[in-house]
C-alpha cells in the first residue's frame, strides 16, 4: 500500500504541472479490482480522469 500512496502523491503532483501519458491493457474500471486500497485508487482515477481525454485502441 505505500507504492500506492508514493504513487497517488506523485501522480497528483505531476498532474498540477504536467501533461501526463498513462498506456494501459486494462480497461480503467479493472484497475480497481486490482488496487488493495479502493477509495484511494478510486481518488486517484477521479483525479487523473477529471481535465483528460481518454483514446481506446483496439483491433477489432
Amino acid at each position: 500500500m505505500a507504492e500506492l500512496q508514493v504513487f497517488y502523491r506523485a501522480v497528483t503532483f505531476l498532474n498540477e504541472t504536467r501533461s501526463i501519458i498513462f498506456i494501459t491493457n486494462r480497461e480503467l474500471s479493472a484497475w480497481i479490482d486490482a488496487a488493495e486500497d479502493k477509495h484511494l485508487f478510486q481518488t486517484l482515477l477521479d483525479r487523473i480522469t477529471a481535465n483528460c481525454q481518454i483514446v481506446h485502441l483496439t483491433d477489432r
